[in-house]
């Protein structure tokens, strides 16, 4: 298009060179509609050609944006070097087009001949008359009939123009323009509120390509903690953050640098504080600072720096075990800090100390007292290695339980001091759980009856069932007493090492032969020990256990036929029976049960014989559980059957 300012019109002349008349020198009625539509069209067009030229600048950036953004989100995220070329290279664009197609529109106007055209171009009738009407009639001409020939031109296309009154479709045709540039708005609207990513955040990159702006993250993290912190080495650093935009397949991480090697957690999510969260155990040995970052899908926070105190810092190795010979348990090693085991177990806990120290402690039941702690139940001394960086010590397990004023252990923590006097500040407490033996299980189960008479010329067999839940059992015996005078001490059962399981035993009571008379009363007890013993604890006795007395009256003789044999009252009988109380540990067979070659062969009015190890009970089969196993410490038996428990078994008396 071509853009001029037209020039002046000369005055009009006749053919004679002398001016022309008044009429012909005013302008006529086509001459000013004429001039009137051409500079309304050269307005038009002047207005259309700066819309179209603004909004092909608008369009071209939007799309340049667009292109910038998808590029720096999902292909490659720039550097100020390559986005100062970018910025650079859409400025020179946006100048040159400005020079070339905005700026000369400024200063000019429309050419009149072009508006004509355009005029034309929606009129094919006028046979380009408008334009040859403009282009003549400024022709300085000495013929008059060439005025006449122009005027009869302008005179027709006057014409044409009274019956066309509208702007020419050049200068209206800007419509589809707006629509384009409504579509490519709307897209870029739509990307930045769709995309993930902050689209300003990208475009902000291009337009300040020199300023510290991060490339947009479809996740984004916030509010991290603890930062940078001071921590303590050997301890437990709880990391969490906000995280925005994670999917529910995708993990956030927390990473740092552990001396040459990189270390990371994985942070959970938790509900209630909508953050992720994970616990940093930093090595016991760190000093300086460690840096550490979040990482969660394509978005890393970081670097934080933790600041590792200069103090000396205890790390828990090993927790080995060594159980009493009795249980019959195998010494183990753990690595938790936490103890568990049979009383009088020996404990070794080995500890690392991130630098040397002059003195290292174990201290039992610490307690706050104040601003101190003390340790309730006393202190033991580590041996510290040559290198004073680690340390050990061995203690057996006591509960209180049966030992006077001595008090149960329940907890422990390790003190350390170094050459400074610096301590390790905040030790950790950890528990001491003391699993007692239980004490065996006795129950008188014939007779049923008591009190119950007994002649004084027959014989009651008195049996007695008794076990150890947990571990062995190691004699059953009876005590016999009139009133406060003990009358026999009869052992029915023995052995030295200890035997699992239900055993019985057996005493045939006849009155006479201990001397009794009509009308005496005596109280029978059955009592049960285990074999609960520690060589290096002298204090610790076996439990011992006495079943509920059983009162015995004796009467004046009767038949035999008024005795009853189904509770054990039967005329004596000629079955001799132990002069020797350890007698029966002697005729026990290689399982630990007595035979009944053993009870025939010796004989004694105070003695009684043992019945074989698992042997099916007589008389209540309630009165004690036949089981072989071992109560754990959830309450079931160590072969995961619910632990059985005792009949008619009175109060327990336990070793020291």
């Amino acid at each position: 298009m071509s853009v001029a300012i037209p020039p002046s019109r000369p005055a009009a002349h006749d053919s004679s060179g002398s001016p022309a008349s008044a009429r012909e020198r005013g302008p006529s009625g086509s001459d000013s509609l004429i001039d009137a539509r051409i500079a309304e069209a050269c307005r038009a067009l002047w207005w259309a050609e700066l819309i179209r030229g603004g909004l092909t600048l608008m369009l071209s950036l939007m799309a340049a944006v667009l292109l910038w953004v998808v590029i720096d989100q999902w292909v490659h995220a720039a550097g100020p070097g390559l986005r100062t070329v970018a910025f650079v290279g859409l400025l020179g664009w946006v100048v040159w087009f400005s020079r070339t197609r905005l700026i000369p529109l400024i200063g000019n106007r429309i050419r009149p001949e072009y508006a004509a055209r355009s005029l034309e171009h929606d009129l094919p009738d006028m046979r380009q008359a408008l334009t040859s009407y403009v282009t003549l009639r400024g022709d300085d001409g000495n013929s008059g009939l060439r005025n006449i020939v122009v005027r009869s031109i302008g005179a027709q296309a006057a014409g044409r123009l009274r019956s066309h009154d509208q702007l020419p479709r050049e200068a209206t045709g800007t419509f589809r323009w707006w629509i384009a540039s409504a579509l490519a708005l709307a897209v870029l609207v739509g990307y930045a509120l769709l995309s993930p990513k902050n689209s300003l955040q990208s475009a902000s990159r291009l337009l300040a390509p020199l300023a510290s702006i991060d490339a947009a993250r479809r996740v984004a993290i916030r509010d991290v903690e603890p930062g940078d912190a001071e921590v303590t080495a050997g301890r437990s650093v709880e990391v969490s953050a906000r995280i925005d935009g994670l999917s529910g397949r995708e993990s956030a991480w927390c990473r740092w640098v552990a001396g040459r090697t990189e270390q990371s957690v994985e942070l959970r999510y938790d509900e209630t504080t909508r953050r992720h969260h994970g616990d940093v155990e930093l090595d016991p040995m760190a000093v300086g600072e460690i840096p550490y970052r979040i990482e969660a899908g394509d978005a890393i926070a970081g670097p934080f720096r933790w600041t590792v105190q200069d103090v000396p810092v205890v790390a828990l190795q090993s927790v080995h075990y060594d159980p009493p010979t009795y249980t019959g348990q195998s010494p183990r090693t753990s690595s938790s800090g936490s103890i568990s085991a049979i009383e009088a177990t020996a404990v070794t806990i080995r500890v690392s100390i991130n630098r040397p120290v002059r003195q290292a402690v174990v201290e039992f039941n610490p307690r706050p007292l104040g601003e101190t702690t003390r340790a309730t139940a006393g202190s033991l001394e580590m041996k510290l290695d040559p290198q004073r960086r680690s340390a050990e010590v061995t203690f057996p397990l006591r509960s209180a339980r049966g030992r006077g004023s001595a008090v149960g252990l329940d907890s422990y923590q390790i003190r350390v001091m170094d050459d400074a006097g610096q301590g390790n500040p905040d030790p950790v407490a950890y528990a001491i759980r003391v699993i007692e033996d239980l004490p065996p299980e006795v129950a008188i189960v014939v007779p049923q009856r008591s009190p119950k008479n007994v002649p004084i010329d027959a014989q009651q067999l008195i049996e007695v069932h008794a076990l150890d839940a947990d571990f062995g059992l190691c004699e059953i015996g009876l005590e016999i007493r009139r009133g406060i005078q003990s009358i026999a001490l009869p052992t029915l059962w023995k052995d030295s090492l200890g035997v699992k399981g239900n055993q019985i035993g057996e005493y045939r009571f006849r009155p006479a032969e201990l001397g009794l008379r009509v009308g005496d009363a005596v109280q029978v007890v059955a009592t049960a020990t285990d074999n609960r013993r520690s060589d290096s604890d002298p204090k610790i006795k076996p439990n011992r256990t006495a079943s509920q007395p059983l009162e015995l009256r004796i009467v004046a003789g009767q038949p035999a036929e008024n005795l009853d044999p189904d509770d054990g009252l039967t005329p004596p009988d000629d079955q001799p029976l132990p002069s020797d109380p350890d007698a029966a540990s002697e005729e026990q067979g290689a399982d630990g049960s007595s035979t009944d070659d053993a009870a025939d062969s010796d004989a004694d009015p105070a003695g009684g014989a043992g019945g074989p190890e698992g042997s099916e009970q007589t008389g209540d089969p309630s009165a004690v559980a036949d089981t072989t196993a071992s109560p754990d410490d959830s309450g079931e038996s160590r072969d995961g059957q619910p632990e059985s428990k005792p009949g008619e078994s009175g109060e327990s008396e336990t070793g020291g």
